[in-house]
């Protein structure tokens, strides 16, 4: 009972301070979030993923490794493809991303949207991507054409060991059909400067140079 009347007379004589120091907190996490998002897109890394969930927030890493690009943020947003508000995420966080980390089946129902959406893998992507590893990922391919790399094949696990997305996504879930995965490069990135008018910068290619080493040298 003593007790309980100290805490009440703590917080009585207190209640300005504790109301100050609450809204103090609440105004730095508030600025803390906006100006996380107020950044310009090619002032940050975004990558979309349609996976079942993030094991290992990698986003720290990869920003340390761009520090000297003047890259603020790295964000990781990700939606399981049964989320009911799926696609309304697709075209908000997904239009706006680098990157995609899509489930095949999706991109085989979806083939118009590959083409219009993800940018072709031809010669002078791969010579910007200049990843000493990109030529051991499989490709997503639709009319003999590339637009992905193979991030987790459902059905080899050699190549799931030497590639271990596995690492920092969950690419499986208990009642769902295994699905193989791929990353895709949005066209409309803001960070792959010479292959659309708006790119101000080109650290989407050095990011997924980073990706391509990370996910094979050093897990």
């Amino acid at each position: 009972m003593k007790t309980n009347k100290k805490i009440g007379s703590f917080l009585t004589s207190n209640a300005p301070l504790l109301i100050v120091m609450y809204f103090l907190i609440t105004s730095v996490s508030y600025l803390g979030f906006n100006k996380r998002f107020a950044l310009k897109d090619y002032e940050k890394i975004q990558i979309f993923s349609a996976t079942y969930g993030i094991k290992n927030n990698y986003g720290p890493t990869l920003l340390d490794s761009l520090k000297d690009q003047e890259v603020h943020d790295v964000l990781l947003y990700d939606y399981s493809p049964y989320e009911k508000k799926f696609y309304d995420y697709y075209t908000t966080m997904g239009a706006k991303s680098d990157f995609h980390i899509m489930p095949k089946t999706a991109l085989v129902d979806m083939k118009d949207v590959v083409i219009d959406y993800y940018l072709p893998l031809d010669e002078e992507v791969f010579k910007s991507i200049n990843s000493e590893v990109m030529h051991e990922y499989e490709l997503f391919k639709y009319d003999n054409i590339a637009y992905g790399f193979a991030v987790y094949l459902s059905n080899n696990n050699e190549y799931n060991t030497k590639h271990p997305y596995e690492n920092s996504y969950y690419f499986k879930e208990e009642n769902n059909e295994k699905e193989d995965f791929y990353l895709l490069i949005n066209k409309e990135s803001s960070n792959i400067k010479g292959f659309n008018e708006k790119a101000k910068t080109n650290t989407a290619f050095l990011a997924l140079n980073w990706l391509m080493e990370y996910f094979y040298y050093e897990q």
